[in-house]
């Protein structure tokens, strides 16, 4: 019986031999990627790792690794996006930057006008309120005169009526008088 083992595995030995002598040889060295093996190949892995897939899970593989190109290219895509969108912000932050600056600028200059110009407005109102006061000293002087000439004026008139008065009485007496020498005259 054990010549009969021996006898199967001597057949079986030369089997396999054949088999493999005529199956397709591949080699895997470390500057191989990837290769595509047939059923029945023969292959000989002389890289330091090797994975066998099969063809089923390649092509799963292969879809999810196109996957991860389209979503590579959309992130891409995004990322430059992104960086163009980064560079308009900083330019926008410096137009900020420059539109604040010119602001704070403008301020300080409105503020320097502004106080030159109520440090102007209290200049000239101290010098209203001087020539104010001024008005009114001229003023009260101005009535004062024209009172006191009020008062000479009537003066004046009482005066003229006065006078006006005495030369009608004098003229009263001279035509008495004269029509007194008159009668004297025309009597004697």
């Amino acid at each position: 019986m054990i010549q009969c083992f021996r006898r199967i595995a001597i057949a079986t030995s030369l089997l396999l031999f054949a088999s493999t002598s005529f199956a397709q040889r591949v080699v895997f060295n470390n500057n191989s990627d990837y290769l595509k093996v047939a059923r029945g190949a023969v292959v000989t892995i002389t890289a330091d790792s090797a994975f066998v897939v099969s063809k089923s899970r390649a092509h799963y593989l292969n879809e999810r690794l196109d996957e991860l190109s389209h979503v590579k290219e959309l992130y891409n895509n995004l990322s430059l996006k992104h960086t163009t969108l980064l560079d308009g912000i900083k330019r926008v932050e410096v137009l900020l930057g420059k539109l604040i600056s010119d602001e704070k600028a403008a301020t300080e200059a409105l503020d320097a006008d502004f106080e030159w110009l109520l440090n102007s407005l209290d200049t000239t109102l101290t010098t209203l309120k001087q020539n104010n006061t001024e008005l009114q000293n001229n003023n009260q002087q101005l009535e004062a005169s024209v009172a006191n000439l009020k008062r000479i004026e009537k003066e004046l008139k009482r005066e003229t009526r006065w006078m006006w008065w005495n030369g009608l009485t004098d003229k009263i007496i001279v035509f008495a008088g004269g029509v007194g020498v008159g009668v004297l005259i025309a009597l004697l």
